[in-house]
């Protein structure tokens, strides 16, 4: 949420539980396994790391039953970044590399960004350098090709702009 990402965490946390019981009372399978999530990130932020772990164990849960590999990727990508800040890097290499697997398919490509950049980090942890360079390059790639994209798309609102003005012009 966009609290989470202001780094309101205690509003956030606050807004998710209100929204994962609503969810909950309604049945809404989607909004509560994203909901986990953005409990998952808010405690996450508060430090709060074994209720974090829980809240995106469950996101996984329902990502997982749902087979919505968006959730899956996400929750996946939290849970490697509280092992790495445990100092769990095996269990955070095994959950970055689940997650960037999951997240290469999807449409949520600044989140593969982020695993990718959260991976880099947990190899050169571990001390090794030819697969962080690798994750490097590949995160490299991808950010060129986002850059790309929103570019040419802004390209291509200011054509459509100026090709309106000159119509009116015309008139």
């Amino acid at each position: 949420s966009l609290l989470n990402d202001l780094g309101e965490f205690a509003l956030a946390r606050e807004k998710a539980e209100s929204a994962l019981a609503e969810d909950l009372s309604y049945g809404r399978n989607y909004g509560t396994a994203l909901e986990q999530i953005e409990l998952g990130r808010a405690l996450l932020g508060l430090s709060e790391l074994q209720a974090a772990h829980r809240a995106l164990d469950e996101a996984l849960a329902w990502g997982e039953r749902m087979k919505q590999v968006e959730i899956v990727g996400r929750a996946l990508l939290h849970q490697g970044e509280i092992a790495s800040r445990q100092g769990q890097l095996d269990a955070a290499v095994a959950a970055l590399e689940r997650s960037v697997a999951v997240l290469t398919d999807s449409s949520l490509k600044g989140h593969l960004s982020a695993a990718l950049l959260q991976l880099q980090h947990a190899y050169q942890r571990r001390k090794q350098p030819e697969l962080a360079l690798d994750v490097a390059n590949r995160r490299l790639a991808l950010n060129v090709e986002l850059f790309n994209a929103q570019a040419s798309r802004r390209t291509a609102r200011l054509e459509h702009a100026h090709q309106e003005e000159l119509s009116k012009k015309q008139i």
